[in-house]
């Protein structure tokens, strides 16, 4: 041990790997999130240099991860040969057979939830000799029952978000049924009823009557599809502040100051991040009676920024600000900001008190750079 670490200058697995790594992976959220503690913190301390990460779903096994092996030469099927008995057991080089694709495999750990198994590690070559004690295969297989518990976590948290995802879906395609119905519908009809009255029978107040129903009516069907959400972001924000300015007090000030304002993201990123936007200065207006907001940003092609500050009377956010807490504390509004962020991969920051107002921060990023 000495001289692997002096000589060779190898690094030896801390004491505490066990609470190290429980504590990393309870900030992971996602698989690739996971695959980077692995490949960046745990393997190093092992040094482990061959590893492959196999999720195992209804006797499929599908590769998440693989270092120092060429997953593509994997014959994915005959890997689960190597559980059941064979897993946790040492594979000396001395077995390996000419031709054999595992000519370099030396250990198979499982790994299980509720007696399930989810998925599988295979470990090769590691410095300074291709060696596992029993006391490493232990600590690996206590790492693996970790791992096990934070794939099940993950693995929950996606069908929630694409339960999720689908409510909302239905939910925009019942807002865009409805804006379409209003407007080709009742919006044209009640402008046929118009022009078949006689202009002498029109009474001025019937017809301010009308033109306040008619722009009402506008009113709801831009905010449940706002229109020009399909020319981008910026055109639908700009869209926005205007019909906010048009129906709220004389003394209100909202500014939009967002550079530079020419990028376009997946629609579904646009749609989100607006509903956050809209949300963000509903609760300026109802609930905080804000007489300013400012909108401002950076709209950059593969990631942005976007923050609504107001002046209303704000609210104790608290140290905490997660899902359940905004639902206990009755910040519904807030809430559906939260989960429509997480849907895309974006977050949300809220900074408030009763003297300062509130201050929203939207940031996303596109996958390619996360």
């Amino acid at each position: 041990m000495f001289f692997d670490r002096i000589i060779l200058g190898l690094s030896l697995p801390p004491s505490n790997l066990l609470e190290l790594y429980s504590e990393r992976i309870t900030t992971s959220a996602s698989f690739s999130g996971l695959q980077k503690i692995l490949e960046a913190e745990i393997l190093p301390r092992l040094n482990i240099k061959q590893f492959v990460f196999l999720q195992i779903d209804k006797s499929s096994a599908y590769v998440l991860q693989a270092v120092g092996v060429d997953a593509q030469d994997l014959p994915l099927q005959n890997a689960l040969m190597f559980t059941g008995p064979l897993a946790g057991k040492y594979r000396p080089v001395e077995i390996s057979q000419s031709g054999d694709v595992f000519v370099w495999l030396r250990l198979s750990i499982e790994l299980k939830n509720a007696g399930e198994l989810i998925g599988l590690w295979l470990f090769g070559r590691r410095d300074p000799e291709d060696f596992y004690s029993q006391r490493e295969i232990s600590l690996l297989q206590s790492l693996a029952n970790q791992t096990a518990i934070a794939i099940s976590n993950i693995l929950q948290t996606q069908r929630v978000l694409e339960m999720y995802q689908q409510d909302i879906s239905r939910h925009e395609n019942d807002r865009m049924h409805l804006a379409l119905d209003l407007h080709d519908s009742i919006l044209n009809q009640m402008a046929t009823m118009l022009l078949s009255l006689d202009d002498k029978s029109v009474l001025p107040r019937f017809q301010i009557a009308y033109d306040e129903l008619i722009s009402r009516l506008r009113e709801i069907v831009s905010n449940l599809r706002p229109p020009m959400l399909n020319y981008g972001l910026k055109p639908a924000l700009d869209e926005l502040v205007e019909s906010l300015l048009e129906r709220g007090n004389k003394g209100l000030n909202i500014t939009l100051n967002l550079q530079p304002d020419v990028s376009r993201y997946p629609a579904e990123v646009e749609q989100h991040l607006f509903r956050i936007v809209q949300e963000a200065c509903e609760n300026a207006l109802r609930h905080g009676q804000a007489s300013k907001i400012n909108l401002t940003g950076s709209l950059l092609p593969d990631q942005l920024s976007l923050t609504i500050a107001d002046n209303g009377t704000g609210f104790e956010a608290g140290k905490g600000f997660d899902l359940a807490g905004l639902i206990a504390n009755k910040h519904f509004g807030l809430a559906g900001m939260l989960e429509r962020a997480r849907l895309i991969g974006g977050d949300v920051k809220v900074d408030s008190s009763p003297t300062s107002g509130t201050c929203i921060q939207v940031v996303w990023k596109s996958p390619e750079i996360s």
